[in-house]
């Protein structure tokens, strides 16, 4: 008997299966898968049918998009006299929006830059962002205390020996938005 056990033993091959285990129900449920015989799996071969189709639209589009580009420049100024010792002016500390026209805003756009005065230049300015910048607009001040005024005018007045100091605050933006024509109004 030992002896036909070793005989059978070299003939049996290593088989291949799937096992799954039901645990839903009591009863012993048993089946058999070959995985060597299996068919062979053809997917249908449906294809689409393309047509063209021309049409037109019974009304317009009600929203549409422009570009919208706006320039902002704030100024917040202060005038002293040079004397012993500096002094404010009475009245000479102002904040104010300066009145761009379409030439001012376009450079800006394009350069980057912005002129207040001959001898105020602003550069490397930032699109779609607030610049702060300041800037002496009239006289001279130095580090060591020491200061020379000249005559400065603007909207407010005309003042002469003071010194002027401004900070600037430039917003400039460029961007896309919505309009709704039919009811002129703008989505910002």
């Amino acid at each position: 008997m030992r002896f036909s056990c070793l005989l059978v033993l070299p003939f049996v091959h290593g088989a291949f299966c799937l096992l799954g285990y039901d645990c839903g129900g009591a009863a012993l449920n048993v089946t058999t898968i070959s995985l060597f015989d299996i068919g062979e799996c053809h997917p249908p071969e449906d294809r689409p049918i393309s047509t063209t189709t021309y049409i037109q639209p019974l009304q317009a589009a009600e929203y549409s998009r422009i570009r919208i580009i706006s320039c902002r420049v704030e100024i917040d100024r202060h005038l002293f006299y040079c004397c012993s010792h500096i002094s404010l002016i009475q009245g000479g500390h102002r904040k104010y929006i300066i009145d761009l026209d379409q030439s001012s805003y376009t450079k800006m756009h394009a350069t980057g830059s912005f002129s207040y005065g001959p001898n105020a230049p602003v550069i490397d300015l930032l699109s779609n962002a607030t610049n702060y910048r300041t800037l002496t607009l009239a006289g001279t001040a130095s580090v060591d205390g020491t200061c020379k005024g000249t005559q400065f005018s603007d909207y407010y007045g005309t003042w002469n020996d003071v010194v002027v100091k401004a900070s600037l605050y430039i917003s400039y933006k460029d961007y896309y938005t919505i309009v709704k024509p039919a009811q002129d109004l703008i989505i910002l």
